[in-house]
């Protein structure tokens, strides 16, 4: 087996850094949007994909499900929703659709938030697999510029996931998706329970990250593994997926997660 070698780049690099302010990161992004899925694309970068494929799991063919891509960035997630495939390194957003896929089955008319959504990858990979119903939120502006011209999204939404409130009622989606957004400065433990708030009884989450960029992640004092454990034996939600997923981005391992909110 090949020796799996991880890529350096001088934003990817930022990221590894710990301790990173919300400010700082939107900064980031501020100035890499129009370059972020040219940059990627060398580092093969797969979470969009893969998480698109989660959703897709699970919605079926409940394409006009209403989907919100979560920190959408530059909508590399609502292009995996999407006719238009994104490209083929980027696996996450595929995986993360094609699991959502399974678990939706037929309901294609899902209503589906692409959070920390990013330029629309997601949002792509489920629009290919027919869900059409999708929001997109995320905390920079930029990047949800670029996730507007995927054209794959009925809104917009500029926030932050987590820990506080965003402004969305209660069970609103049948699926929440968020693919390559956990640690680093992005969302911590603290907005699963912002998530598992906005899905209706019976929908779903599907998320994945990457190991090596999960630092920071923590909240309250409970790792993010732990956050997720407290959420099951609070019987807000039940595990449907959980498992390794290797060299999702830049040769680096990862995990897809998705549960079944109750």
């Amino acid at each position: 087996m090949a020796e799996k070698v991880e890529k350096s780049h001088p934003v990817v690099d930022l990221f590894k850094k710990r301790g990173m302010a919300r400010d700082e990161v939107g900064k980031i992004y501020t100035s890499w949007a129009e370059d972020y899925e040219k940059d990627v694309v060398g580092l093969t970068y797969y979470c969009p994909s893969n998480n698109a494929a989660e959703l897709e799991k699970l919605l079926g063919e409940k394409k006009d499900a209403l989907i919100l891509d979560v920190c959408c960035g530059t909508g590399l997630v609502g292009q995996e929703a999407s006719a238009n495939p994104c490209p083929p390194p980027y696996y996450c957003p595929s995986n993360n659709a094609a699991e959502l896929e399974k678990l939706l089955g037929e309901k294609k008319d899902a209503l589906i938030l692409d959070v920390c959504c990013g330029t629309g990858l997601v949002g792509q990979e489920l629009s290919k697999r027919g869900f059409n119903n999708l929001h997109a939120l995320d905390a920079s502006k930029e990047m949800l510029e670029q996730a507007k011209q995927k054209g794959v999204y009925k809104k917009l939404i500029h926030a932050f996931i987590g820990p506080d409130r965003v402004d969305i009622a209660d069970d609103t989606y049948d699926a929440v998706i968020m693919s390559g957004a956990i640690g680093c400065g992005h969302v911590n433990g603290g907005g699963l329970a912002e998530m598992i708030r906005l899905v209706k009884p019976g929908g779903y989450v599907a998320m994945d990250s990457i190991l090596k960029y999960t630092h920071d992640s923590d909240y309250g004092g409970k790792s993010f593994d732990e956050i997720i454990d407290s959420h099951i034996m609070a019987g807000r939600w039940v595990t449907v997926t959980r498992r390794l997923v290797e060299q999702v981005f830049n040769a680096l391992d990862g995990m897809q997660y998705t549960f079944k909110v109750k």
